[in-house]
């Protein structure tokens, strides 16, 4: 395929090398950034302090972007990572209101005058003014919405993209207006022949790119089979903004180029360039050197209206703020050298367990079981420097680390909660909640959770209160099961998943949850409750649970369970998991009279799918502040006199369930009494008779009828039966009620 000539560019940037020690170690930079992060960081190390960064445009024009994606240079970095790498020794220079200063720059130079762009004027001389019109609080999220509209976006995509709702600002009636003229002035910048072939050498990258998409999509075995759809190019387009953005972008490249050129030429060190500005070393830059790059750059024809200044970096990171190691992380590890401090570090993460025989590797939140002969197969790819003499300049890691005899080993390992103890020689790998690490808020605004509970227990107070309890319990007395599981029914987007998900997630960790709508990941051979304290069980079905009725009792009670994980020998280990259901059906498992294991409620649906109410709840629900206060709520909740099997309130459901799963023979047994025939001695025929026409009464299924072998074997058995053998057959009849009672 026909490959765009790219433009390059070529510099050199010079970050803190303090900082690039362990920066990507902070806790705000994210997993998907650290890895990028610390490459550049490792690279900056091995140079002395100098990174060399190459960039390319994508095809024939539009902005240039860093080659190599493997690292994240000062242009697409996170910004507070790039404050602490450079805020120190360096200017970040941006353009002011680039895009819509570089648009009414090209219309005025186009078509003077003025009448076309009214509303772009505007804007560009008032934008302070027209910000603050919104009434938000952070004008950066206002003034996002105008490059939004300039690229074909709406208000709708701004609120999308910002997770906003119409109360949340006031949108001035200019708005409408400037999004109308831009559509007019979109229209005519792509017919002005000045910019075809921008927007069209854009256009084409586009194109083949969705080509290459859609052949690998129906490739085969590497190769596009002869009867793969064909890539419509006729039917290929992009939305006129995207164009636009084109246009602009080319622009705001050439602007650049000349700025970053002109800054060479006065001695000043260029040393990043970040799409709509460039950095420069501090050392080497005149007080009056923005003046003059400002005068200069208008003074040609990119633009009387660009303006250069000197941005602020964001607020650097506190690198007093990194903490320990979380997770192993091999690349830290191949940073270190002699074998001690890699040991140090390994064993912080790792360690040998005798029973079951196995390598554990553990981070914060969970544990791996390797077992000896995967454990040195995982890392054989870590070294260490070779004894002096050896032909190889290094060796295995694993290897020796397996033969150390002082190697960090435990007897065992187990989940031990407070508040049991921990010998010495077991391995806990109990974690604290999440939460207790969040400060408490005393005023921190909880109602909208508990208003969720009133909707929940269907404005049962009992029940609401049962449900606080419950939980409550699992945060007090998280080594203690409560040996009863919650069942929640109702309709889809009544707000089940909000308690059985969300309600817990913050406090516990998600680690510390199961979540599935799979019976068997829960009671399947290699299902694994180890450390958790939540599973929730959505869209639970009579299907499944009736087919696993003792097997799911079994659960909710144990209290421990062998442990299964493949290749490593069984082992027993304790469980603390609370069972919380959800369901749509009526009759979702099995609850029979006489039943202590589930509490059935069924919530109020009148909230389904309101997204004003969801929407605030689910805001809540994230916010580590709310949820902090909740989670001290629970913990003050007073429990001394709770008794989760004898304090569960009788709900509706709870006792329309016991009916539909009430025994035939008790409710044959109420017929008999009913109709007076209780007393009455019949022989095995005639009882069945009449059970076989009962059956046919109720509309019950032929094929569930019992035979008359297996109905005569259980009736006799039954406590309240009364049989006697006769000269030729059984005589049956039933204690009177009197007696019963």
């Amino acid at each position: 395929m026909y490959k765009m000539p790219a433009k390059t560019l070529t510099l050199v940037e010079y970050p803190s090398l303090q900082a690039c020690k362990s920066v990507w170690k902070h806790p705000k930079v994210s997993d998907e950034d650290r890895c990028r992060v610390k490459t550049y960081c490792d690279r900056a190390i091995e140079n002395g302090g100098s990174v060399s960064v190459d960039y390319n445009t994508k095809y024939e024009c539009g902005r240039y972007y860093v080659t190599d994606a493997s690292m994240h240079s000062a242009c697409p970095m996170p910004g507070v990572v790039r404050a602490t790498l450079f805020s120190d020794t360096e200017h970040d220079v941006d353009i002011v209101n680039c895009h819509p200063n570089i648009l009414l720059d090209i219309m005025e130079k186009h078509y003077p005058g003025g009448a076309l762009y009214p509303h772009l004027t505007r804007y560009v001389e008032n934008r302070d003014e027209i910000l603050a019109s919104f009434q938000m609080k952070d004008k950066g999220v206002a003034k996002a919405l105008f490059p939004i509209i300039m690229y074909g976006g709406s208000v709708r995509t701004w609120e999308k993209e910002f997770e906003l709702t119409p109360k949340d600002y006031t949108l001035p009636p200019f708005v409408v207006e400037f999004e109308a003229e831009i559509k007019m002035l979109t229209t005519i910048i792509l017919n002005n022949p000045a910019f075809k072939s921008v927007w069209q050498s854009f256009w084409r990258y586009k194109r083949d790119e969705a080509k290459e998409e859609h052949e690998r999509k129906h490739m085969k075995k590497g190769k596009l089979p002869k009867n793969a759809p064909v890539f419509d190019v006729d039917d290929f387009d992009i939305h006129e903004g995207k164009k636009l953005s084109a246009v602009l972008q080319d622009h705001e490249r050439l602007i650049l180029e000349e700025a970053m050129k002109f800054a060479q030429e006065r001695g000043v060190c260029v040393t990043s360039y970040c799409y709509d500005g460039f950095q420069a070393l501090k050392q080497d830059f005149p007080p009056a050197f923005i003046d003059d790059l400002n005068a200069h750059i208008q003074s040609t024809d990119l633009g009387c209206r660009i303006e250069f200044i000197i941005k602020p970096f964001k607020t650097p990171l506190d690198l007093g703020d990194i903490k320990e190691s979380e997770r192993f992380d091999m690349r830290e590890f191949e940073m270190i050298d002699e074998y001690s401090a890699k040991k140090a570090y390994f064993e912080k993460f790792h360690f040998k367990c005798i029973e079951p025989p196995c390598y554990v590797r553990v981070n914060k939140h969970s544990q791996q079981l390797l077992t000896l002969n995967a454990f040195p197969k995982v890392y054989n790819n870590l070294t260490i420097p070779s004894p002096p003499g050896c032909i190889f300049p290094r060796t295995s890691f694993t290897g020796r680390w397996m033969e150390d005899p002082e190697m960090r080993t435990y007897d065992n390992m187990d989940v031990l909660p407070p508040p049991l103890s921990c010998p010495e020689y077991t391995f806990n790998s109990w974690v604290d909640f999440p939460i207790t690490e969040v400060p408490l808020d005393p005023t921190a605004d909880t109602s909208r959770i508990y208003k969720h509970l009133d909707y929940t227990s269907n404005h049962n107070p009992l029940v609401k209160e049962y449900l606080l309890n419950w939980f409550a319990q699992m945060v007090q007395f998280p080594a203690h099961k409560s040996l009863v599981a919650i069942l929640l029914q109702g309709e889809q987007g009544a707000g089940k998943s909000v308690v059985g998900e969300k309600l817990m997630e913050k406090i516990l960790g998600l680690d510390k949850m199961m979540i599935t709508s799979r019976l068997d990941h829960v009671l399947g051979k290699f299902s694994d409750s180890r450390g958790r304290i939540l599973t929730v069980m959505n869209e639970m079905s009579g299907k499944d649970s009736f087919a696993s009725e003792q097997l799911l009792l079994d659960h909710i009670t144990a209290e421990r369970v062998m442990c299964e994980n493949k290749g490593i020998q069984s082992f027993q280990t304790k469980v603390y998991d609370r069972l919380i259901a959800s369901t749509n059906s009526l009759n979702s498992v099995k609850i029979e009279k006489g039943d202590r294991r589930w509490m059935a409620v069924s919530v109020d649906n009148s909230i389904k799918n309101n997204k004003e109410y969801f929407d605030p709840l689910y805001k809540d629900l994230a916010d580590e502040v709310v949820m902090r206060k909740f989670f001290e709520d629970l913990m003050t909740r007073d429990l001394s006199q709770w008794n989760p099997i004898k304090d569960r309130p009788v709900t509706e459901l709870s006792e329309d369930m016991k009916e539909l799963n009430a025994d035939p023979l008790d409710l044959f047994e109420d017929y008999l009494r009913k109709n007076q025939l209780a007393n009455e001695e019949q022989t095995g025929a005639e009882l069945y008779a009449m059970f076989k026409e009962w059956w046919k009464q109720e509309g019950r299924n032929s094929d569930h009828l019992m035979t008359r072998t297996k109905f005569g074997t259980v009736f006799k058995r039954r406590p309240n039966v009364m049989c006697k053998k006769g000269s030729s057959c059984m005589w049956y009849s039933l204690a009177s009620i009197q007696n019963e009672a």
